[in-house]
């Protein structure tokens, strides 16, 4: 049964600010309060595809429970994404590089209370 469910909208600035202005930084990288967080130096893309993920950036989520976190994923990405809650990527690690834009990539979790965390890493091409 699911309790509570939150949606963390990259693509425009109500979890990270940002100026308004395609390709500039994010001007914070803690959202909700401190429950979801960047690691690293983030780029917000546009309305359209949020933000410019690049290899080694991190999210973390602090999670109340059990849940399932949802990425839109973009043709034009050369990502893995690594999800991790108790040891290295053992929520697996997917390909961030779909067949259409919009497409979505899941990460199921089962247990308490917990910081989850998701890193990117190269598969190939040109998001370093």
């Amino acid at each position: 049964q699911l309790t509570v469910s939150t949606t963390y909208n990259f693509r425009d600035s109500s979890v990270f600010p940002n100026s308004g202005t395609p390709n500039t930084n994010v001007t914070s990288t803690i959202g909700d309060g401190g429950n979801i967080v960047l690691g690293g130096l983030y780029r917000w893309h546009g309305t359209t595809y949020g933000l410019n993920l690049k290899v080694s950036q991190t999210i973390t989520i602090n999670v109340s429970g059990s849940c399932t976190v949802r990425f839109t994923g973009s043709k034009h990405s050369s990502l893995h994404v690594k999800g991790t809650a108790d040891t290295d990527g053992d929520l697996g690690t997917i390909d961030g590089d779909l067949a259409s834009d919009g497409n979505t990539f899941d990460f199921s979790y089962t247990g308490g209370a917990k910081i989850l965390t998701f890193i990117t890493i190269n598969e190939s091409g040109s998001d370093t």
